[in-house]
């Protein structure tokens, strides 16, 4: 009985040590992008739309219509398969 619970040890120690580190945080992935456009972004989520203005229902709809268009389910997990080009197109920040 000793020897399974050494080996669990050793064996569950490995699997801890082999897991890959994250090489970027997340202040390093929303450095990327615009102020303007994280502050646009945060502005019409989470609002009721009769809060927003004309210009922000806008921006909403072209997003939407993009989700819409690209988004699909791989393996039970939401997939956006939109690339930079089809926000600029729709006249929004290739960073979104």
């Amino acid at each position: 009985m000793k020897i399974y619970l050494h080996l669990f040890c050793f064996v569950f120690i490995i699997a801890c040590n082999s897991q890959k580190r994250l090489k970027s945080s997340i202040d390093e992935l929303y450095a990327t992008i615009p102020k303007d456009t994280l502050t646009e972004l945060l502005s019409i989520s989470g609002y009721p739309d009769s809060t927003l203005t004309i210009s922000q229902l806008a921006t909403k709809e072209k997003i939407s219509k993009i989700l819409k268009e690209h988004l699909t389910v791989v393996d039970n997990q939401f997939v956006l398969l939109a690339k930079p080009k089809d926000f600029e197109k729709a006249g929004l920040s290739k960073y979104y």
